[in-house]
């Protein structure tokens, strides 16, 4: 034993040693200048634009270590209190979602302009401000993140940009509140450290901006990290501090560490732009013969690969040129975008850029004639109702963009083979309402009817139709497994399991009806099942309902028998997304 006690004791010294010879190359200026800004810290500046289209990239880069400092016109807060209010829950919302520990503070600007310099009427029309934002979006204590100015009284921090009046005693909040956070006086191993330095070397040197994995391990290796299990710690720390972006919820994703996050941003944004804001010189696309394709993309949402790789590389300094694939497979991991497979073309589906339909249409071709069949729509609708939290910016779109790739895999199956004319079967897409084939027999309509509710119902042909495989009844719920599949995979995948759906029935009225049941009922999940609402609920197993409602991972699902679709292949499906 003895001997062994020797052996492990010349170990221990020798790695100290090592360690210590290691930390020698990055301590020259590092030890000092710690031990003289121990104190300080230092903050990098995230801001997020305000334009929708980039509402569905909030899951990449609000993190849950951070500040945040949401910013409004307290002249709209006055003269828009509605449209105001409505845009700030929106975004104290998404904060809550994915950050719902990291404190916030509200700041109104134009003090200038809402209230004249007579003390008396500024806190008149502050505590005016302050009443608003207290009674119709704070409501009490509901978000306990929100940081109130103790020193006014107030639940808002008011400045005047143009004469930095209230700025200082910002800064000094936004401090307080951050060193009050335990990530700030965390101690962090030096050879992690230095392992950043390296990471950030190697990009310059190869100019690039991301990294494998593999390449990050061997880096940290050669300075004594050895274990994978504290390289991803290491990686999850910089990235929740938004020094760099390791996406996990994919091993496709898993593999890329992006050391660069701005040039991620700048990469996406490249493709998903808001074209009155940002637009695209028209002789740089007539140049490059790709006007069409640039008005297709505009009015449809459907990109060519000709252009996608023309806007990565325009204006290119080098940064994009030889990593247009990784970007667009990190856009379709993340849902931004998905193939389209309903033609021979190369086309790429960007559901962000889609456009809404008129309302007076959102509930148009929902039964009719097409391709010489008859079809009926279901005599009820299923609501995924998202009102007791909120329903974020871009799910809608997303969960169209993965029921369209899911039809679009039944389409190169040949499932569509028994009807001619392939191309009558592409989905019909808006922003706000989706059409998708899932068979020459059936297919799915989705509607985003408001701010916190998605629609599903479907259209299947009709009984004695000569075509028909007599197996209608089991359409809406292939139907409703693909979207609860799909928001249970969203959910997880990009939202941190912080969304929270009740499920609902509503009957519509219209070819089909179930008995004792009025037009426009709406009934919870369980309170279906109990009416045995048709087409929804038939002789199958039952949902399992709490984890339907919740969102939760479940094995409880209905079964289903038709011959085009199955749970398994659905969930399978889910998994190489």
């Amino acid at each position: 034993n003895s001997s062994e006690d020797r052996k492990t004791s010349h170990h221990t010294k020798q790695t100290d040693l090592i360690e210590q010879d290691r930390a020698g190359q990055y301590n020259s200026n590092m030890y000092v200048e710690a031990k003289e800004k121990k104190d300080t810290i230092s903050f990098s500046l995230w801001d997020y634009g305000g334009q929708t289209v980039f509402y569905a990239m909030h899951h990449l880069f609000l993190t849950k270590l951070g500040m945040y400092v949401i910013v409004f016109n307290m002249r709209e807060i006055l003269e828009n209190e509605a449209d105001a209010i409505n845009y700030l829950r929106f975004w104290i919302n998404s904060i809550s979602l994915h950050a719902p520990e990291a404190p916030c503070i509200f700041v109104g600007t134009f003090l200038d302009q809402v209230a004249d310099t007579n003390n008396i009427g500024r806190n008149q029309i502050l505590r005016k401000i302050h009443i608003i934002l207290s009674e119709k979006l704070l409501q009490g204590n509901k978000y306990k993140q929100v940081v109130e100015n103790d020193k006014e009284n107030l639940s808002f921090f008011a400045v005047n940009n143009y004469h930095g009046v209230g700025v200082p005693y910002v800064r000094n909040m936004i401090e307080r509140e951050t060193r009050k956070q335990p990530y700030v006086s965390r101690q962090v191993s030096l050879k992690w450290m230095g392992c950043l330095d390296e990471l950030f070397a190697r990009v310059n040197q190869n100019n690039v901006s991301w990294l494998r994995l593999s390449v990050v391990a061997d880096i940290a290796k050669s300075l004594g990290i050895t274990s994978m299990a504290e390289v991803e710690e290491m990686l999850s720390m910089f990235h929740e501090l938004g020094v760099l972006v390791h996406l996990t919820t994919t091993q496709s994703l898993r593999q890329i560490v992006t050391m660069k996050p701005q040039w991620l941003i700048d990469g996406i944004c490249r493709v998903i732009r808001d074209p009155d804001l940002h637009p695209i010189k028209d002789n740089e696309v007539e140049n490059a013969g790709l006007t069409k394709d640039l008005s297709k993309m505009y009015e449809s949402g459907l990109a060519s690969w000709d252009l996608l790789e023309f806007l990565l590389v325009r204006n290119d300094r080098g940064e994009f040129r030889d990593q247009t694939h990784f970007l667009l497979d990190l856009m379709k991991h993340m849902i931004l975008l998905s193939d389209w497979k309903f033609n021979k073309e190369k086309l790429y589906l960007i559901p962000s850029l889609l456009k809404d339909r008129p309302r007076n249409q959102l509930h148009g071709d929902l039964s009719e004639n097409e391709n010489g069949r008859v079809y009926l729509q279901s005599a009820s609708a299923c609501i995924f109702d998202f009102s007791k939290k909120f329903l974020p910016v871009g799910i809608f779109q997303r969960v169209v963009c993965i029921c369209v790739s899911f039809a679009s895999t039944l389409h190169t199956r040949n499932d569509f083979e028994i009807v001619s004319g392939i191309e009558s079967y592409e989905p019909i897409l808006y922003n706000n309402w989706a059409k998708i084939w899932l068979g020459p027999e059936v297919a799915m309509c989705l509607q985003q009817e408001n701010e916190s509710e998605i629609l599903l119902s479907c259209i299947y042909v009709a009984p004695g139709d000569a075509n028909s495989s007599n197996n209608q009844q089991n359409y809406p719920v292939t139907c409703y497994n693909i979207v609860l599949s799909t928001l249970r995979k969203l959910n997880a995948d990009l939202m941190g399991n912080g969304l929270e759906w009740e499920i609902f029935f509503e009957t519509l009225n219209k070819h089909e009806s179930s008995a004792n049941i009025a037009s426009s009922d709406r009934f919870p999940l369980e309170e279906a099942k109990n009416r045995q609402l048709l087409p929804w609920f038939v002789e199958i197993e039952e949902i399992d309902d709490e984890a339907a409602n919740t969102g939760v991972n479940a094995t409880g699902d209905n079964k289903i028998t038709d011959k085009h679709m199955s749970s398994l292949q659905i969930e399978e499906f889910l998994r190489e997304i």
